[in-house]
């Protein structure tokens, strides 16, 4: 620890491990994030406690006592190490991402071994982190979104039977005299079929975060099939008003011209009606001259 070395001012060099504590604390619990959202389905916000609950202080002082850290840690005099033990654990960790940060495997390992086997670790903290039902409920909401629910009956005087679907199986039937005996033995099954369809899923199938990929691929497909889907809707409903809009201007044409011709009728008709009448003023003024001629020579006489 730093204080170490503010008691020990003739030391040759400073050997502080903050930048291990910086390094465990935020880069290598960072590599355990990025394994839970590959590995462990649920909601963001489940990740994100599930993560805190692996790094909580209590986890980290057990860690502390497991590598036997009391006899190798330094510290200055007044420092109370007995209250900061999770700083050396970040330390530790800090040292072993710089240690193992170019081997994927050992990195990986490590923190199967000692971050992620405790399985308790993946339950919020309370007191029904040991509790078989509220276990098997959260983890069947996590893989499956809905509770498996266990059924309970009386067979007989002396018998009790529970019966319960497990997806991808056939009905799970147990039975038993004790009720409570039943009870355990049946949750205990339940969460042992939920633990191994959990291991099966992270270590053949995708994982989580790449089926989260292939969803949103698939969302994006659809989005653009409906997309196209729509326009070629909408390209055809153009078409028929185009053809609505060619037809209509077509009857119009027809129309204006059936009214030119009737207009250019009337007016040859009405043509014809005036020559007439201009004929007939002609043989009237004709006949009119005549009469005056024959009172001009009646006159004469």
């Amino acid at each position: 620890h730093s204080s170490f070395y503010i008691d020990n001012p003739h030391s040759k060099e400073y050997r502080g491990n903050s930048r291990f504590v910086f390094t465990g604390m935020y880069v290598f619990k960072g590599h355990v994030a990025q394994l839970l959202s590959e590995q462990i389905s649920g909601t963001g916000t489940q990740l994100q406690h599930y993560c805190g609950n692996l790094f909580k202080n209590q986890y980290l002082e057990e860690l502390f006592d497991k590598f036997n850290f009391e006899g190798i840690i330094r510290f200055g005099g007044e420092f109370d190490w007995r209250k900061h033990k999770h700083i050396f654990v970040y330390a530790f960790l800090g040292l072993i991402h710089e240690t193992y940060v170019d081997d994927k495997t050992q990195y990986q390992n490590f923190i199967h071994r000692f971050i992620l086997k405790n399985k308790e670790h993946l339950f919020p903290g309370g007191i029904h982190n040991k509790d078989y039902k509220a276990q098997c409920h959260r983890l069947s909401l996590q893989y499956f979104g809905k509770k498996i629910t266990i059924n309970f009956q009386k067979t007989s005087a002396k018998l009790f039977e529970s019966t319960f679907d497990f997806p991808e199986t056939e009905t799970i039937i147990l039975s038993d005299a004790n009720y409570i005996q039943l009870q355990n033995r049946s949750y205990k099954k339940l969460l042992q079929l939920l633990s191994e369809y959990g291991e099966q899923k992270t270590s053949t199938g995708i994982t989580f975060y790449q089926k989260q990929i292939e969803l949103q691929k698939q969302n994006i497909d659809i989005k653009i099939a409906e997309k196209e889907a729509k326009y070629k809707e909408l390209e055809e409903k153009r078409a028929i008003q185009r053809e609505s809009r060619k037809i209509k201007r077509d009857e119009i044409k027809k129309i204006n011209k059936t009214k030119e011709k009737n207009k250019l009728k009337a007016k040859q008709a009405q043509k014809i009606r005036k020559d007439k009448y201009q004929d007939h003023d002609i043989t009237l003024a004709k006949m009119k001259e005549k009469r005056n001629a024959r009172k001009v020579r009646r006159s004469d006489k």
